[in-house]
């Protein structure tokens, strides 16, 4: 079973929803799994810890880093770094108020 590691994401491979998701392991590499620690905003500790069975899912990665092979399965480019978080959205920018003529002059 594999679950998405990213605080804030739910996905699952057995959930119907999440069924065309591919779940890829922490990089073997040190500096490169420093690095994926990093973006996801996590830390290493008691209640967080790195395993074989460790995954972050496709939806964190841009297409750019996906390439499907031959036999159907979906794997990472050489590098990929997970970038695409909830927390990373541009936020809309806020609309400004328009005062009317009549409440202008009442304070």
């Amino acid at each position: 079973m594999a679950y998405c590691c990213v605080p804030g994401c739910t996905s699952y491979q057995h959930k119907d929803s999440d069924k065309k998701l591919s779940f890829h392991r922490f990089p073997s590499d040190p500096k490169a799994c420093r690095e994926w620690i990093v973006k996801i905003r996590r830390d290493i500790g008691p209640h967080f810890q790195i395993t074989d069975n460790t995954r972050v899912c496709s939806k964190h990665f841009t297409q750019d880093c996906i390439v499907r092979s031959l036999t159907g399965l979906n794997r990472l480019k050489q590098g990929s770094v997970p970038t695409v978080f909830t927390w990373c959205r541009e936020l809309k920018p806020r609309r400004t108020l328009q005062r009317s003529q009549r409440y202008v002059n009442f304070f």
